[in-house]
């Protein structure tokens, strides 16, 4: 579940989308073809929710009345090896995505493919990451991407952003 720029709420059950009000209300829903498990959906700037959509394999931007706008994973290109579910994704200062392709309960089941991929706004495969020996299946990640660490952040408009301002950092004596 994640919480919009308005106060309301995305959250995905299976292949709908719903988006809810704070007593409960649902205040918006889509049914995406082919989402199997939605696993997370930001709202972005331009009203439009991008959401990963579980055993689909795939991210999609969808407009309010539905229509979707673009997808990666999906396409001849921009496939990936063993894509098996598609879970979190963080959406980067340049308009790149980066998304975690979970593979299976399993410590094997990373073996199979890439854990991580990018893909450019166009759809383009840009950069993966594979490396079972380091880190079993993945189903989260968070790119500091150039962000200050000092600030807690929030995607409540789709990207990180710092919702407080920075806070001081304790001074490190020299070493001697």
């Amino acid at each position: 579940m994640r919480l919009t720029a308005t106060g309301t709420f995305l959250l995905g059950s299976g292949s709908v989308i719903y988006e809810i009000g704070r007593t409960g209300e649902i205040v918006w829903q889509q049914t995406v073809k082919g989402a199997n498990h939605i696993y997370k959906a930001v709202r972005l700037p331009n009203g439009n929710t991008m959401l990963a959509s579980g055993y689909g394999a795939f991210i999609v931007e969808i407009a309010p009345d539905g229509e979707w706008v673009r997808t990666l994973g999906r396409a001849p290109g921009q496939k990936v090896k063993s894509p098996k579910f598609f879970a979190d994704f963080q959406i980067l200062a340049n308009g790149n995505v980066v998304i975690a392709n979970w593979m299976g309960h399993k410590r094997e089941d990373s073996r199979k493919g890439q854990q991580i991929v990018e893909y450019t706004p166009e759809g383009q495969i840009a950069w993966t990451w594979h490396n079972p020996d380091l880190a079993g299946c993945i189903h989260g990640l968070l790119l500091l991407d150039g962000l200050d660490v000092r600030a807690l952040h929030h995607e409540c408009a789709g990207l990180l952003a710092p919702v407080a301002q920075p806070v001081p950092l304790p001074s490190v004596p020299a070493a001697q």
